[in-house]
């Protein structure tokens, strides 16, 4: 759906439904190209009417669509997948001057727009970069990362950037080769693996891995900062070490940590941990300035800096956007809470003059129900 900055009215909608009840859709990467037009990522198993209709080959598959920012109306679709299961990053897509950059998972031998399946060199999983012509989704060129035994790999995030290098954070298990060098997994059961990638042909250009302890999560995401380097969202456990050493985290569950690194993956700048046990940041944004926006959920009590913020309700999440300086000291946070049960706020949207955007669901119920959706539009330079 595309809205009205102004108001919030729904200009337009596209749809995407399922044929059987056996089968499902789910998108969940979008981007948009400098005229407008809209990219639209995700999964889907059996068949479903993205782009006129595909079926997935085997598990579950991939697919892109191109929309005209204009109206919604489809451009061009694709699908892509093989006999296993195959997968779309979290924020697999991104697209500048007219590339699109894909990243995704991959099971064995799967089919990415080309002449020939893409294979993994080792079997099993394997993480695929792929670049694809924005205007007719066209592939130019692949390049698969791996490992060796049972390693498995999931790139998660993609960012074209200014240079047109890409940055990818790809999480693995066991070990990534990167051809001149094998990154060795220190947690269990996956590291994250930072990289710098040639936008030409994917190969790798810098690395910075980083150890999330012991527990089960992925990267968050990450953002380029236009005075240099890269704002980087993650989860950490106890034991964790984003390059600085060993971090000691007191929740038992993952917490959200956001960290900033120069342009070479080389040098921290500064990290910060939010050590809540159910802490949940969904995105990070940076502004004028430098100045970094967070928006997620909490429940509780969470630490920004020596300033504890505290949830209405014990036993739901509210939900938070926070405006933190360039260097992640706080400058601003409004908190919102509901008497229908949880908030959980979704993606965030930077418009001019850091006009924040904010969606966000009320949750009630086992299983869960969506009792509403809305849109906040706060001021990110004066705060809310």
């Amino acid at each position: 759906m595309k809205f009205a900055a102004t108001d919030g009215h729904c200009i337009w909608s596209t749809g995407m439904e399922i044929v059987q009840p056996t089968d499902w859709t789910y998108a969940h990467a979008l981007t948009v190209d400098e005229a407008g037009d809209v990219y639209v990522g995700g999964r889907f198993e059996g068949t479903t009417t993205v782009g006129g209709g595909m079926t997935s080959v085997g598990g579950d598959d991939a697919f892109v669509m191109k929309l005209a920012g204009t109206d919604g109306t489809v451009q061009w679709a694709h699908g892509y997948g093989g006999a296993g299961n195959d997968s779309l990053g979290w924020w697999g897509i991104d697209v500048r001057n007219g590339v699109l950059a894909l990243v995704g998972t991959f099971n064995t031998s799967a089919n990415f727009g080309g002449t020939t399946p893409v294979t993994s060199p080792h079997g099993g999983d394997a993480g695929i970069v792929a670049s694809y012509s924005a205007a007719t989704g066209a592939l130019q060129w692949y390049r698969v990362y791996a490992g060796t035994g049972a390693a498995r790999m999931y790139p998660n995030y993609v960012i074209i950037a200014h240079d047109g290098s890409w940055l990818v954070d790809d999480a693995f298990e066991g070990n990534l080769d990167l051809g001149s060098t094998v990154l060795i997994a220190k947690s269990v059961p996956f590291d994250v693996a930072l990289l710098r990638l040639d936008g030409s042909n994917g190969a790798p250009l810098a690395v910075h891995q980083t150890s999330q302890g012991d527990g089960y999560h992925f990267q968050g995401n990450m953002r380029e900062d236009p005075q240099g380097g890269l704002v980087v969202l993650t989860y950490v456990s106890n034991g964790a070490d984003l390059g600085q050493g060993p971090i000691t985290i007191q929740s038992t569950n993952p917490v959200p940590a956001l960290m900033h690194i120069d342009a070479n993956l080389s040098t921290i700048q500064w990290t910060r941990v939010f050590d809540a046990p159910d802490a949940l940041f969904d995105d990070v944004l940076i502004g004028t300035g430098g100045r970094i926006y967070v928006g997620g959920s909490f429940t509780g009590n969470i630490p920004f800096g020596a300033t504890q913020v505290t949830s209405a309700h014990a036993n739901s999440d509210d939900g938070l956007l926070a405006a933190l300086s360039s260097t992640a000291d706080l400058q601003w946070i409004e908190t919102r809470t509901s008497t229908m049960g949880t908030r959980d706020p979704a993606e965030l949207a930077l418009g001019p003059n850091d006009r924040i955007y904010q969606g966000e669901n009320v949750i009630t119920g086992v299983p869960h129900t969506v009792e509403s959706t809305s849109w906040a539009i706060v001021s990110g330079t004066q705060g809310p």
